[in-house]
C-alpha cells in the first residue's frame, strides 16, 4: 500500500467534511476526469462488495439499493452487517 502525502491526507479530511450530496458531485466530477479509471474502479469495487456481502451471508445482487447502502454503512462503521 502506498503511503499518502500530507496534501493527500488533507484532501481526504476535507472530502469527509462535505455533505453527502456534495461528495457525490465531487466523485462524479473526478470520474469524468478519468472515465476508464473510474470504470475499472467501479467494476473492481463492485466485485469486492459481492465478496464481502457473501462472506456475511448476503447476496449482493438480491439486495435492494437501500439494503446495499445499509450494508456498506454498517460495514464501514465496523458493525457486523
Amino acid at each position: 500500500m502506498v503511503a499518502l502525502s500530507g496534501d493527500e491526507k488533507r484532501i481526504i479530511e476535507l472530502f469527509e467534511q462535505l455533505a453527502p450530496d456534495r461528495r457525490a458531485r465531487l466523485i462524479l466530477k473526478l470520474a469524468g476526469a478519468d472515465p476508464q479509471g473510474w470504470e475499472r474502479f467501479r467494476s473492481e469495487g463492485e466485485a469486492r462488495l459481492r465478496q464481502v456481502a457473501r462472506s456475511h451471508g448476503k447476496d449482493w445482487d438480491a439486495m435492494t439499493e437501500d439494503e446495499r447502502a445499509g450494508f456498506i454503512e454498517a460495514f464501514l462503521d465496523g458493525d457486523t452487517p
